[in-house]
């Protein structure tokens, strides 16, 4: 059985380089090979006995600590207030087959919350395809130049577009003034549609430069 497990965990390990989703699955047999470690040094005759209860109290005592720092950090992960009244809004007011671009940190988030499709979907973000497009979403990110950032925009049928502080202090840009940042505050192609506490959505019109 435990070269079976051997075998399985391997093969998890490998697929994870091309689909981290994986990374789920191989963590339940990480588990349980994490399991008889413990177990084979419980049964193991040790010299002293003041030592074997030593480490398997250190030991114990890691993996208490790993649990309780882990399940701090997860607790602020969550969105604030701020983002929480944003998504709200994007539930009641858009349309629900509208595609959203946003930083891929708060892809579970609009999906969750607000009850829309991102562009970089978080299941698959992963996958070949999802590759190809969060590498399209930052050259997009980067665009200046309106026909080149229409271009993309028309390919991925994108209507709207959730920009926090974050993205514009470090997140996606550095500058206010930066690539689509530019283009939103200054074409006639973009519309705002909602501000608060620096967090916006902008609206795709009708591709004026075309008409």
């Amino acid at each position: 059985h435990v070269l079976m497990y051997l075998l399985i965990l391997i093969a998890f390990i490998f697929s994870s380089f091309f689909d981290l989703t994986y990374n789920i699955y191989s963590n339940f047999f990480l588990c349980i090979y994490a399991g008889f470690g413990f177990i084979s040094l419980w049964r193991m005759k040790w010299g002293l006995s003041q030592l074997k209860k030593m480490s398997l109290f250190l030991l114990i005592l890691g993996l208490l600590f790993s649990a309780t720092s882990t399940i701090s950090r997860v607790s602020h992960y969550g969105p604030s207030d701020e983002m929480l009244m944003s998504l709200e809004w994007m539930n009641e007011n858009l349309p629900e087959e509208g595609v959203i671009v946003t930083s891929p940190e708060y892809a579970y988030w609009v999906h969750y919350y607000a009850q829309k499709k991102t562009l970089v979907d978080p299941e698959f973000s992963q996958t070949l395809r999802g590759r190809a497009i969060l590498k399209d979403m930052n050259v997009l990110f980067d665009i200046r130049r309106e026909n080149k950032a229409m271009q993309f925009i028309d390919k991925y049928k994108i209507q709207y577009f959730l920009i926090t502080p974050e993205m514009k202090e470090s997140l996606v840009w550095q500058r206010e003034d930066q690539g689509l940042l530019f283009l939103l505050e200054n074409s006639e192609n973009f519309k705002k549609l909602y501000q608060d506490q620096g967090i916006e959505v902008w609206q795709v019109l009708e591709l004026k430069s075309s008409q």
